[in-house]
C-alpha cells in the first residue's frame, strides 16, 4: 500500500511539471506580484501551449485570459471560482463532464471564444432534476452562450428554469427538457421557440378597472418562426376556423372587465374551480394573441402540415384596425405584419346583421381596403373559375335584412351584386360559406346564382352533427359516430374538441384526443372523396381554448397530434388507386357538371362532360403519344332526392380526335333523366 502511494505521488509531481501539462490542486488568481498566481503560474509553465489540469479550486479575483493554445482539463467537484467583479476569458479549450466546474457572480464573469462544440448548463451547477430549480445557472449558460455563439447542450433530463435571457441568437441543442413550473421550453419534440409568453402565470387585478397599461402583459421572448417551404397538397383544401380573443389588447381595455381572458388565468384558476388543464396551454405559452411573433408561428406550423387556409372568425373593419385597442388589429398584425400569413389562404366573415347600408359598408371595406392590398384570398375553384370566397355566419340574418323572412327575391340579388363587384375586380364572383342556411329557401336557387356566378354552399362552424348527447358527451363516440351529410352543396366540417371550460357554450363533448380527431380526419376525407362533395374540409378550431378546448396548435400535453392527423392525410383516398399498385399518379384533373335539363329519355342518355380544350388546360394535360402513360376516370353520379326511377348504369368515352370526354347514361327503364350531378376526375399514371 505504501508502495502504491509512493509511485503515485511520484508520478503527479512528474506531470505537474512536464511541458504539455500542468495539474493545479488549487488557490488563488489575483495577478499578485508575490504568491497568488494560480492560473498564470500554471499557464507558464506550459509555455502557453498546453494542458492545465484542475484537480482543486481557484479563486479568480482579477480577469484573466485562458490564451487559445491551452486546455482547461477539469476533475469533478473542482472548479474555477470568478469573484470580486472580475472576467475570465476563455480562448483555449474546455474538457469537463457534466459537472460543475464554474462558479460565477454574474453573467459578464466569463466571456472568449473557447474552443468546444457545446455548452453544458451542468457546468455552471445546473442539476436536471425534476423538482430542482436551475434558473440561476441556467441563465449563466445561456449569456456564455449567446456571447460565445456556441451552443447550448440539453442532456437528458429536466431542467426547471425560467430562463427569460434567450434571445434570437441563441442555439440549443440536446435531447432533455427545459421546463418552468408548467411550460416546455425546450423539447426535442419541437423546435426551439425561445421563451413562450407569461410563463410567470402574471394576472390582472380585476379590482382595478381598467387596469394600467403597465400590467399588461410582457413576458417572454419568442424567436422569429421558420417560413412555410412547402403546404402538402392533400387533393382537397383544409381551412381552419380561427378565432382568436385570448391575451388582445382588445380584449385587456374592453371585454367585460374580465381578464382573465387576457391573462389566460382561467386555465389555472384552481381557486374558482379551474385546475390547471395542458391540454389547453399552448407551447407558444399564455400568449399575446396580437404580436407578430405568435401568429407567425401559428401560420408557420399550419402551412407546414398541410392546412391550406383560414376562416377568419370575426367581422373585421379597417376603420381603426391599426390601433391596437381595436378588436380588429389582430387581423392587421396577420395580414399585414406576419410573413408566413402570406402562404396561406384567407377566407373573411362578411357583416350579415342590422341593416343593409352596414353589410354592404362592410362588404365594400373588404373589397376596397382588404382584396385590394392582400391577395393571399382563398378561391373557390369551380369548373375552371375562381371565386372570392366568405364566410356568412348566418345566411338567415341576411334574408331578414334583405327579405324581411318573406322569400329571397332582395338576398339572391344582393348576392349577385356582390359578385358582380368582384368581378368588377377581375375575379370570377363571389362564393358563400353560408352557416344557418335554409334549404327550403335556397335550394332551388343554387343553379340561378351559379349562373351570374355566385356558389352558394352551405357550410358549418362547430356543428358535430348531432348533440353532446347524441354522442353520450363522449368525443370518442364522436369519432366512431359522426355521420357527415351528403348534399352536393355542403361543406364537411370537423371539430378537435368541443368541451367548454369557462364559457358559456357549455359543450360537454369529453375525451378528445389526436388519436380519435384522425378517425374524424379520415373519415370526412373518405366521405368527401366518396359522395362528390366539396373538396374543401373546414376545421374547428385553431386556438379556442376555453370554449373547445384542444385546438389544432400544439399544446403542452399533445403537441403536434392534432396538426399530425391533418398531416397524415393522404392525396388520394385509398379506394381509389390500390397501394400495391404498379402506378405510380403524376397529375389529375377534377371537373363537374350539373345537368338542369330534362335529356331525351330513354337509352343511351350521352352528356358531354368536358371539352379538352374548354379552358386550356385539359388539352394540356393529355398527352396520349407517350406509349408509357395511360389515363385513369373515375365518374360520380348524383341524383335529385325525388328521383323515382333511376335503375342507372354508364360507361366512358374518350375521344382523343374530337378532344372531348363522354358519359353514356343507359336507364334501363328508358324513363328521362333530369337533374343529373355529374364529376369526373382524372388521373395521368405511369407504368
Amino acid at each position: 500500500m505504501n508502495i502504491r502511494c509512493t509511485f503515485l505521488l511520484a508520478l503527479l509531481f512528474t506531470v505537474s511539471y512536464s511541458q504539455t501539462e500542468f495539474v493545479s490542486l488549487g488557490g488563488i488568481q489575483d495577478n499578485s506580484p508575490t504568491i497568488n498566481n494560480a492560473l498564470l503560474d500554471a499557464v507558464q509553465s506550459i509555455q502557453n501551449n498546453g494542458t492545465i489540469t484542475v484537480k482543486g479550486d481557484i479563486i479568480i479575483r482579477n480577469d484573466f485570459t485562458i490564451p487559445n493554445n491551452v486546455i482547461l482539463n477539469f476533475f469533478k467537484g473542482n472548479k474555477l471560482i470568478v469573484e470580486n467583479g472580475a472576467k475570465l476569458t476563455i480562448n483555449g479549450g474546455i474538457r469537463a463532464g457534466l459537472y460543475e466546474i464554474f462558479e460565477v457572480e454574474d453573467e459578464n464573469s466569463i466571456e472568449g471564444k473557447p474552443i468546444i462544440d457545446y455548452i453544458y448548463p451542468q457546468w455552471f451547477g445546473a442539476f436536471g432534476y425534476d423538482e430542482i430549480e436551475d434558473t440561476t445557472e441556467m441563465n449563466f449558460a445561456i449569456q456564455m452562450a449567446l456571447k460565445t455563439d456556441i451552443p447550448l447542450f440539453i442532456s437528458p433530463g429536466t431542467f426547471i428554469a425560467n430562463t427569460e435571457a434567450i434571445n434570437e441568437s441563441i442555439k440549443i441543442t440536446g435531447n432533455g427538457t427545459i421546463k418552468y413550473k408548467d411550460t416546455k421550453i425546450y423539447s426535442p419534440d419541437f423546435d426551439f421557440l425561445g421563451i413562450p409568453h407569461n410563463i410567470n402565470r402574471d394576472t390582472v387585478s380585476a379590482a382595478i378597472k381598467p387596469p394600467p397599461a403597465s400590467l399588461r402583459i410582457t413576458g417572454g421572448n419568442l424567436l422569429e418562426a421558420p417560413t412555410i417551404k412547402n403546404i402538402p397538397n392533400k387533393g382537397l383544401d383544409v381551412i381552419a376556423h380561427w378565432y382568436n380573443d385570448f391575451g388582445l389588447d382588445y380584449t385587456f381595455s374592453t371585454w367585460r372587465n374580465n381578464y382573465n381572458w387576457y391573462d389566460w388565468s382561467w386555465n389555472y384558476d384552481s381557486d374558482n374551480g379551474n385546475p390547471y388543464d395542458p391540454q389547453r396551454h399552448p407551447l407558444l405559452g399564455w400568449y399575446r394573441g396580437d404580436n407578430p411573433k405568435v401568429l407567425d408561428w401559428i401560420c408557420y406550423w399550419l402551412g407546414e402540415n398541410g392546412i391550406n387556409g383560414v376562416s377568419i372568425s370575426h367581422v373585421p373593419n379597417t376603420n381603426n384596425w391599426t390601433n391596437s385597442s381595436d378588436k380588429s388589429h389582430w387581423i392587421y398584425q396577420l395580414m399585414e405584419n406576419t410573413k408566413n400569413f402570406k402562404a396561406l389562404k384567407y377566407i373573411l366573415f362578411t357583416e350579415f346583421t342590422e341593416s343593409k347600408s352596414k353589410i354592404e359598408s362592410q362588404n365594400n371595406d373588404f373589397v376596397d381596403n382588404i382584396l385590394s392590398n392582400y391577395d393571399n384570398v382563398y378561391l373557390y375553384n369551380k369548373n375552371g373559375k375562381k371565386y372570392v370566397t366568405l364566410f356568412c355566419w348566418d345566411l338567415e340574418s341576411i334574408r331578414g335584412v334583405y327579405d324581411n323572412y318573406n322569400g329571397n327575391t332582395n338576398t339572391i340579388q344582393y348576392l349577385i351584386n356582390f359578385s358582380n363587384k368582384l368581378k368588377s375586380k377581375g375575379y370570377d364572383g363571389l362564393c358563400l360559406l353560408a352557416r344557418n342556411y335554409n334549404s327550403n329557401q335556397f335550394d332551388s336557387q343554387i343553379d340561378y346564382l351559379e349562373h351570374n356566378n355566385v356558389i352558394l354552399l352551405k357550410s358549418e362552424y362547430s356543428s358535430r352533427y348531432g348533440t353532446d348527447e347524441f354522442y353520450n358527451n363522449n368525443y370518442i363516440n364522436y369519432s366512431e359516430n359522426v355521420q357527415f351529410p351528403t348534399k352536393t352543396n355542403e361543406v364537411i366540417n370537423i371539430m378537435t374538441s368541443a368541451e367548454s371550460r369557462d364559457h358559456t357554450s357549455d359543450w360537454k363533448l369529453y375525451n378528445s384526443s389526436p388519436q380519435y380527431f384522425k378517425n374524424v380526419v379520415d373519415k370526412a376525407v373518405n366521405h368527401i372523396h366518396k359522395h362528390n362533395l366539396p373538396r374543401l374540409l373546414t376545421v374547428y378550431n385553431v386556438s379556442e381554448w376555453a370554449e373547445g378546448g384542444a385546438s389544432l396548435i400544439p399544446n403542452q400535453e399533445d403537441l403536434f397530434g392534432y396538426l399530425d392527423a391533418i398531416k397524415s392525410i393522404n392525396k388520394y383516398p385509398e379506394n381509389n388507386i390500390s397501394k400495391n399498385s404498379l402506378f405510380k399518379v403524376s397529375k389529375e384533373w377534377y371537373v363537374s357538371k350539373r345537368n338542369g335539363e330534362t335529356l331525351n329519355g330513354g337509352i343511351g342518355n350521352e352528356l358531354t362532360v368536358r371539352d379538352f380544350g374548354e379552358d386550356g388546360q385539359l388539352d394540356q394535360f393529355f398527352n396520349y403519344t407517350d406509349k408509357k402513360e395511360d389515363y385513369v376516370f373515375f365518374v360520380n353520379l348524383d341524383f335529385p332526392s325525388n328521383s323515382i326511377d333511376y335503375q342507372v348504369s354508364y360507361y366512358l368515352n374518350v375521344d382523343f380526335n374530337s378532344k372531348r370526354v363522354y358519359v353514356n347514361i343507359i336507364n334501363k327503364s328508358g324513363a328521362s333523366i333530369s337533374g343529373v350531378g355529374i364529376s369526373l376526375m382524372i388521373r395521368k399514371i405511369k407504368i
